[in-house]
Order: structure tokens, then sequence, then C-alpha cells
């Protein structure tokens, strides 16, 4: 608890100040000033503390701004798409930063700056991770920063990214404390190295899980440029990612080493539209929307065309006329598929899994849709708005979600693998992963991706961020193929086992890598995370706002 209220802060100051410390937490997100998170954002967060825990004129207006100019510049690779995507999310998340001040200045009248600034931070920031885009992003949190200080990362198994950031946030605020009064007491000492020397004791506590060599992958990333991929005859598109798939395979030939057990292409690879089996018998039954321009009598044709490409297709990937996959090689692969829904058929962003004989035997679909890209959250129903964005985007955002993370079980030489898969955008949402971990037997994560819209940006970099964590907190490794991006492994502890690269460089680039990600020697194994993930934000927030009105009683209110 403060007991000397600090001068207040004039609102030119306070801009200038906390766009500093925003600035260093911008330049701490991964790929800014290296491809891995740092911990200077805990310094960030420090000076954001110390400036923003002072009252003054305008306060709630200045720190919206400051905040949002950096939210917008960590976002700023969205520009790629749409830009006036960037300032609309500076704007909304500014929004809950600058609540994280008032918080702050409330908060300090009841408890040390070290707890304050922990409780603040982390109860606001979880809480833009619960409202559901675009209104809230959990996108790239503090807890992130401590992806390199593996002594204290490895907490995550326990309260994962949200306990990390309390951790970080917390530490921030005793060096601020430090800075405000040249020396710390007990208390704020115990809130500022506390859930640090917790952190560190639950990692060693709990380490990652032991594991066994798992399937043997080969991911394919043929590094197409969005505009070729969009606009070029999916004859050309498809051929590319099958030429190189087989020289991926003819290398491991020629090295001796054995073929893979699945092959793996990004998002979206197969370039055909897929027939959901519950809609092969279902004409007649089922209705496409109206911009999808196929009339009730038409359907019949177009779903068995649809079905003839993809045997076609599989008959190109698999033995049968060109030999490109070895006779006990699987395929996965990105591809939209129609499914039922009700009386209508829906378009699906899915990860399709295909046996040795070519049989579609598996599929698992995103179940977070990117906002304007994929959905556009019912506006679709309104013709002005839905021909504006056909303009724009060359057709109409309506896709469906799924319910929950698909299971592809891969048939092995030894064993069965079970395969959690998901989606490009789902990698920045944790129960996508922590989900089917807690409900079955996970051996690994999968995320096929399309990341060749952000040319090489730094989006690419938070994206094996988030990867890396979710490894950590799941206990299982992560494999990503994309397009184009960063197709990598990383192990249980979020160490990164390949990552495809050529002439140095691993930006939209052309190859293939071959990856053994480890399993858990126990496939029931779970960490603590998997159980509490559900419940630790809301818990975050609710103590946010209890502390908000406990400290209600001090009758002098702090300027908003």
């Amino acid at each position: 608890m403060s007991s000397v209220e600090p001068e207040p802060l004039a609102p030119l100051p306070r801009l200038g100040l906390l766009s500093c410390a925003w600035g260093l937490v911008f330049l701490a997100g991964p790929g800014i000033l290296g491809g891995a998170p740092s911990p200077l954002g805990v310094a960030g967060v420090g000076l954001w503390a110390f400036h923003a825990r002072r009252r003054g004129r305008r306060a709630f207006a200045c720190e919206w701004l400051a905040a949002g100019v950096f939210f917008a510049l960590q976002l700023s690779w969205i520009r790629f798409i749409w830009w006036p995507a960037v300032p609309f999310g500076g704007l909304v998340l500014g929004l809950t930063a600058a609540l994280a001040g008032v918080l702050l200045r409330r908060l300090t009248r009841i408890l040390s700056l070290p707890a304050a600034t922990a409780l603040a931070w982390t109860s606001l920031e979880c809480l833009r991770t619960l409202i559901p885009p675009p209104l809230g992003l959990g996108w790239l949190r503090v807890g992130h920063f401590a992806l390199d200080l593996p002594l204290l990362a490895g907490s995550a198994r326990v309260w994962g990214v949200e306990g990390l950031t309390f951790v970080l946030a917390a530490l921030a605020g005793g060096l601020a404390e430090l800075a405000a009064r040249r020396r710390l007491t007990r208390g704020p000492a115990l809130w500022a190295v506390g859930p640090l020397l917790a952190g560190l004791a639950l990692a060693v506590a709990l380490p990652a899980p032991e594991t066994r060599a798992g399937p043997r992958l080969l991911l394919v990333q043929p590094a197409i440029a969005q505009e070729r991929k969009r606009s070029a005859p999916f004859e050309e598109v498809f051929r590319a990612s099958l030429d190189l798939t087989h020289e991926g395979l003819e290398r491991l030939e020629r090295e001796g080493r054995p073929a893979p057990e699945l092959v793996c292409w990004g998002e979206t690879m197969l370039r055909t539209l897929l027939v959901g089996r519950e809609l092969e018998d279902a004409a007649g039954q089922v209705h496409f929307d109206p911009w999808a321009q196929i009339t009730d009598e038409g359907i019949p044709e177009f779903l068995a065309g649809l079905g003839r490409l993809e045997s076609l297709l599989l008959r190109y990937i698999t033995a049968e006329r060109t030999g490109a996959l070895p006779s006990e090689t699987w395929f996965l692969t990105g591809a939209e598929v129609l499914v039922r829904e009700g009386e209508w058929a829906r378009r699906t962003n899915a990860v399709v899994l295909y046996d040795a004989a070519g049989r579609r035997v598996g599929r698992a679909l995103k179940r977070h849709l990117v906002p304007g890209a994929e959905s556009l959250m019912g506006l679709e129903n309104s013709p002005l708005l839905r021909g504006f964005v056909h303009e724009l985007a060359g057709y109409v955002p309506d896709l469906l979600a799924g319910r929950e993370t698909g299971i592809l079980t891969l048939g092995g030489e030894s064993r069965e693998w079970r395969i959690a898969a998901s989606v490009c955008f789902d990698n920045a949402f944790e129960d996508v992963y922590t989900d089917p971990v807690r409900e079955t037997a996970v051996d690994l994560h999968l995320v096929v991706s399309n990341e060749a819209w952000y040319r090489g940006s730094f989006e690419l970099d938070q994206m094996v961020a988030f990867s890396r964590l979710l490894a950590l907190s799941t206990g299982r490794s992560v494999v990503r193929v994309a397009n184009s991006g960063i197709s990598c492994a990383i192990d249980p502890s979020g160490r990164e086992l390949a990552r495809l690269t050529a002439a140095g460089t691993d930006r939209d680039v052309s190859g293939t890598l071959e990856v053994h990600p480890p399993v858990p020697a126990d496939p029931e194994e779970r960490p603590p995370y998997v159980f509490l993930q559900p419940y630790l934000a809301w818990v975050l927030v609710l103590a946010g706002l209890v502390g908000g009105l406990i400290s209600f009683r001090n009758s002098a209110p702090p300027a908003a």
C-alpha cells in the first residue's frame, strides 16, 4: 500500500513517458530485435507502472493513445491484408491498457506497487483474451517474454502464460517501487520476488514429461506468394507442392533414410473444395446460401464433380500414378471442406488426413476464424456489406468454425499416433491445445498454416513464440507446417528441434524438412495447466475487479 501519494503527472509528460514504456514492450516482442521475445519487456512494464500509478488530467486518454499506437505497431503486419484493421486493432487493444492504468491507480491504495502492477496488468491482459475477436485478442502477452528463461518458463506447465505474465509484471512493479523509493521494504520485496521464486520452484518440481521417439514427418513448404496462391490455376499450385514432395522423398532415399510415416502440406494447399462424408448422400436435403450461386437442382452434380476432382488429385499424390508417396506413407493437408449444419452446406477450413491408400480417414476443423477474412460474424446476411466485402476480397467470408479440436489418428509402423490438429490463427489460442490434452490421450500438436500474407514480417516470429509456449504448457511437441512462413518442430520443453531454412534465411523459403518430434512416454500424463487453463484468466480478471471495488473504501478517488 502506498503511504505517500505521488505527484500528479501532466498530460504531455505522461504521453511521452508512457510511449517510452510501450516502446520498450514493443521492442521486446518476437522478431523486432531478434527471433525470440526478450525480457526487455519487463523494463517497459516497470516504466509503465512507475508513471501510470500517478494520477493526473487526461490520464486515461493519454494511456489509451500511447498503448494504442504501439499495439497497432505490434499488429502492423495486418496491413498486408487490409490496412484499416491496424488502427482498429490499436484502438481496441489500447483500451484495455488504459483500463489497466485506472485499475493500477486504484490498487496502489490497498496494495504495494509490485502487487498492484501484477494484478492490474495481468487481469486486464486476461480480459482482452476472454473477449472474442475483433473486440479482444490474446495475441502477444508479457508472459511470452519469458520463453528464453527456461528455468522460469517451465512453470508454464502449471500456470501457463497467465502465470508468467503475473511473475514478470510483479518483478516490473518491484523495479518501479525501487525507482520510486530507492529501496524495497519487506512487503514489496516479497511481492516483487516471491512469484519469481515460486515460478522457479514449480519449473524444477514439474519438469517436462519423459518422451520417446514419435512419428517421422516430412513437412513441405512451397513458399507460394499469396497473390499467386489466390489467382493462379489450382493445378499450378498443386503441382508446385507435389514436385517439392517428390524432391524431399528422393533426397531421403539418396541419404539412405527411412520413408516418412506422414507427408504434411500447409493450410488449404489441396487446392479443391472437399465434400464432407455427411454430405455425400444429402442431395435434396441441404441448401447453399444464396451468395454461393448454387441452386438446389445443381447440388448433386456440384458435389459429384468435387468428389471426382478429389479422387484425381489423390491418385497423383499416392502411388497409383506417379509414385509420389511410398506405399506406407500417409498424407495430411489443409483444405476447405463442405460440412452439413442443419439444412445448410457450409465451408470450413480444415486439416484432412489420408491413409497410404489415399482414403480420407479424418478431419479437424479450424476453431477460431479470422474476423473479416473467414467470418463476418453474421453480417454476411447484409447484401450491402456482403457486396462491399466481395468487391474488396473477391469472396464472402462465411466459414463455419469447429466446436472442438480434431484428433487425427496416424497409423505408424510400431503404434498409432494421436495428433491434435489446428489451423493458423488457432495458434494464438490456448484452448485449442489444452482441451484435447485434457479430454483424451494426445501424442503431439500439428499446426497447418499459411503465412504468405505477411511477407516475412515479425508476425512469423510471433507465431513461433506462441507455439513454443503451447508446447511447454501442454507437455506436447508442436509441429508447424506452412505454405510460407516458418515450418519447424518444437519439443515439450519449448526447445526448437528443427527449422526449415535456405541460404541462411527462414523467410519465404521453399523446401522440405524432416522432423521426428518426441512424444510423451505416457500419453495419459498431463501437466496441471491443461486443467487450470479454462479458469485462470477468469480468476485473474475477477481478482482485479474485486481489488478495484475494495479500493473504493478510500474516499479520495483517483483521476481517470
